[in-house]
């Protein structure tokens, strides 16, 4: 069985070079590079632009208290992306093959998620449609914590596929709607540090609580509910319009 895995691992780096090629072949940068101050190393001086474009950021409230949002519920999404196979083979006794199986077809929802909620968004909204795929991240995690045959985590790794295509499709979404156009790469990348700073605290959130447990994955998978029901409650204080106008005035 191992012996196939080398093989997945270039098919994925071809993908990854045929959906990226378009981008380096036809994409022309239209930035201009700013001087950097020769006393200042290059370490030092992405720290300084990093300081102040959070400075930048807090003036935009609503941007802010999503980044806040996000960083929080992100940590839940990141969890179950990183464990939920895990979690499969531990709790629920699944074999390769079949949890192989499960996270082709979860990938699939996933796809189909993300574009029922692009349509969704244009109807209700970015912050009621990200609403919805939180309620069904909540969801997911009480099924997969209650399952207790195969059948259910099916149903759970299908919710929790739907439920991440959508978020982070609306995630991206919501801060480029709160992003002025003359700070759009540098606010999408603070977008990208609170993304890869959740990946950190997630799945080591699980990881402790799971030590604490004795190696209970199904209480440290239901820890991660925190993150979520959190993130719903700080969403509901973030005012799409409002931030929209913020963007646009600025």
């Amino acid at each position: 069985d191992t012996e196939i895995i080398p093989i997945t691992i270039l098919v994925t780096a071809a993908i990854f070079a045929l959906t990226a090629s378009p981008t380096f072949l036809y994409l022309r940068e239209r930035a201009v590079a700013q001087p950097k101050d020769d006393h200042v190393s290059y370490f030092r001086a992405s720290f300084n632009r990093l300081q102040h474009t959070f400075k930048q950021a807090s003036h935009f409230k609503d941007l802010f208290r999503f980044l806040l949002t996000l960083a929080v519920y992100q940590s839940g999404v990141s969890t179950v992306i990183v464990l939920a196979a895990i979690y499969a083979q531990e709790a629920m006794g699944f074999g390769r093959q079949e949890l192989i199986i499960l996270i082709m077809v979860v990938n699939v929802t996933a796809a189909v998620g993300a574009f029922i909620c692009g349509h969704l968004q244009d109807k209700i909204g970015s912050v009621p449609t990200l609403a919805i795929t939180l309620v069904l991240w909540i969801i997911a995690i009480v099924v997969a914590f209650l399952a207790t045959e195969a059948a259910h985590m099916w149903i759970a790794g299908n919710i929790i596929g739907a439920a991440m295509g959508s978020s982070q499709a609306v995630s991206r979404a919501l801060v480029s709607k709160f992003t002025p156009a003359n700070r759009s790469g540098e606010f999408l990348g603070l977008w990208g540090v609170v993304i890869r700073l959740s990946a950190i605290i997630g799945p080591l959130s699980y990881g402790l609580v799971s030590y604490f447990t004795q190696g209970n994955h199904r209480q440290a998978l239901l820890s991660t509910l925190v993150f979520f029901v959190v993130g719903l409650w700080l969403l509901m204080r973030v005012d799409e319009n409002r931030g929209k106008l913020a963007a646009t005035e600025s």
